[in-house]
C-alpha cells in the first residue's frame, strides 16, 4: 500500500491539497471531529471527499494522547510521510504530530500561546510590536463603569471566524456581546462550539480605526516570504463581517506592513508554514497586527491566488506537508477579487445564478436547494461566492461591483452584500 499522508480536519480548500495528494499517489486519511465539515462540502471541493481513503472520528482536538494513538496505529500500518491542517482548533495538534514525525513545525507550545488571543496582544506590546491594550474577562466582568478612553472589541480568547466578535462602547454594550457570547446560539458548527469553550474566556482589546487587510506568508527554516496582501471588503450593515477580498493588494504602505509581521514572525517563534496576519492600517500611517493565524488563509482565497499568480498553490501546501520544498518564488499574472454575499430574509434557499461573464472564473454555493435559512448576519450565513479575475486591481474591485446585480436568488431576489 502507498505512503500515508495525513489531514487533520480537512474543509473547503484544504480538500484541494488532498486532491493533489492523491494525484502524487498517497493513501489519505482524515481525522475530523465533525464529519458535516465533510457531508456539507459544497462544489467543487466535494468531489476531493471519495479520494479520501480512511476518514475518522476525533472527540476532541485537545486530546492529543488519543489523537497520537490513532495516528500513531496508522503509521504501524503504513509509513506517515505528511501531516497537514489548515484550521486553527487543530493547529497545535498537528504542530505535535510534525513535531514526533519528524516534519518542519514551529514549536507546538508557541502556537498554543499565539492562538491565545490575550496572550497574542499582550506579547505584542512586550515586543513593542503593539500600542493596544487588552484587558481579561475577569477584569471586565467587574467594572462598575466604563474606563475606557475609547471603544473596545469583545473577543473569544479562542477565536474563530469573527464569531462573536463585538465592538463595546460601554456597559451596555458589553454586556449583551457577554450575554451573546454566554448563551450561544443553536446554528454555530460543533466544531465552532468546542474551539471556543476549550478556552471559555473572554477579553477587551482596545479599538484601533483604520482599513482591515491581512499578509498571506509562507516561512520554511525561519525564513519568512510575502505572498501578497490581501484587500477586505466588509458587510454595509456590520464590518466586523467580511464580505470578500482582493489579491493581491497593491498597498502604498506595504513595505511598512510586511516589515511587522516579517519582524512579529521571528520575535514570536513562528519558523515553519503558512500564516495568516490581519492587520489595520489607520489614515495617518499607523500598522497594528489584529490577528495571526498558524494557517494558510481560508474561506475561498485559495482560487484568489492561483488566478492571480497562475499556479496550483495547494502543490506548495503538499509540498510543506510532505517536509520538502522551500520558500516559494511567485509572479504575478493578474488581479482576484472574491465576492461573498449572504441569504436575503427568506424560509428557504433553492437556487442561485452567478454571473455568467467570462472574467468571472470561480463560483460556488455553500447551501443545498431545500435548506431553512435561519441566520443571514454572520460570516457563517454565507450563501455563495463568485471570484473575478482582471488585469489590475481596480478593475477587478469595480468589475466585482458591478457584477453584484447578476446573483439571483430563488430567481429573483438579490444577495445582500
Amino acid at each position: 500500500m502507498s505512503d500515508t499522508l495525513v489531514f487533520l480536519e480537512p474543509k473547503g480548500t484544504i480538500l484541494e491539497v488532498v486532491r493533489a495528494a492523491k494525484s502524487r499517489g498517497f493513501h489519505v486519511v482524515a481525522l475530523t471531529s465533525d464529519e458535516s465539515l465533510l457531508l456539507q462540502t459544497p462544489a467543487p471541493y466535494k468531489t476531493a471527499i471519495p479520494l479520501i481513503d480512511v476518514t475518522l472520528k476525533i472527540e476532541s482536538w485537545q486530546d492529543i494522547a488519543t489523537i497520537e494513538k490513532e495516528v500513531d496505529d496508522l503509521n504501524s500500518q503504513n509509513p506517515i510521510m505528511g501531516i497537514y491542517s489548515g484550521m486553527d482548533h487543530c493547529a497545535v495538534a498537528t504542530a505535535r504530530l510534525r513535531k514526533k514525525y519528524g516534519l518542519p513545525t514551529s514549536d507546538p507550545e508557541t502556537l498554543d500561546l499565539i492562538l491565545d488571543k490575550h496572550w497574542l496582544r499582550s506579547k505584542l506590546r512586550e515586543l513593542g510590536l503593539s500600542r493596544l491594550q487588552t484587558i481579561p474577562g475577569r477584569v471586565a466582568d467587574t467594572w462598575q463603569t466604563w474606563p475606557m478612553p475609547s471603544a473596545t472589541y469583545f473577543k473569544p480568547v479562542r477565536g474563530f471566524f469573527s464569531a462573536y466578535v463585538k465592538k463595546c462602547n460601554g456597559l451596555d454594550d458589553l454586556r449583551l456581546a457577554r450575554e451573546e457570547w454566554r448563551n450561544g446560539l443553536a446554528s454555530d458548527p460543533s466544531y465552532v462550539k468546542n474551539y471556543l469553550r476549550s478556552q471559555n474566556e473572554y477579553h477587551l482589546e482596545e479599538a484601533f480605526d483604520g482599513e482591515l487587510l491581512s499578509v498571506e506568508a509562507f516561512s520554511r527554516s525561519g525564513v519568512f516570504r510575502p505572498l501578497g496582501l490581501l484587500s477586505r471588503i466588509l458587510y454595509s450593515k456590520d464590518p466586523v463581517v467580511e464580505m470578500g477580498s482582493c489579491f493581491p493588494y497593491p498597498h502604498p504602505l506595504e513595505d511598512k506592513i510586511i516589515d511587522l509581521v516579517k519582524r512579529a514572525h521571528e520575535q514570536l517563534g513562528i519558523l515553519e508554514g503558512p500564516t495568516h496576519t490581519e492587520v489595520i492600517v489607520s489614515q495617518n500611517g499607523e500598522v497594528e497586527i489584529i490577528d495571526l493565524n498558524p494557517r494558510f488563509v481560508g474561506a475561498d482565497v485559495l482560487q484568489s491566488i492561483n488566478f492571480a499568480y497562475g499556479l496550483r498553490i495547494e502543490e506548495m501546501l503538499l509540498d510543506f506537508a510532505l517536509g520538502v520544498g522551500g520558500v516559494p518564488h511567485l509572479k504575478q499574472e493578474a488581479f482576484s477579487c472574491l465576492q461573498y454575499f449572504l441569504p436575503p430574509v427568506m424560509d428557504r434557499f433553492e437556487s442561485v445564478d452567478f454571473p455568467s461573464a467570462p472574467e468571472v472564473k470561480f463560483h460556488t454555493t455553500f447551501m443545498a436547494p431545500g435548506a431553512k435559512i435561519v441566520s443571514t448576519k454572520r460570516q457563517f450565513d454565507y450563501l455563495g461566492c463568485y471570484l473575478t479575475v482582471m488585469p489590475s486591481f481596480q478593475s477587478a474591485l469595480d468589475r466585482s461591483r458591478e457584477l453584484r446585480t447578476e446573483v439571483r436568488i430563488n430567481g429573483d431576489a438579490e444577495g445582500i452584500y
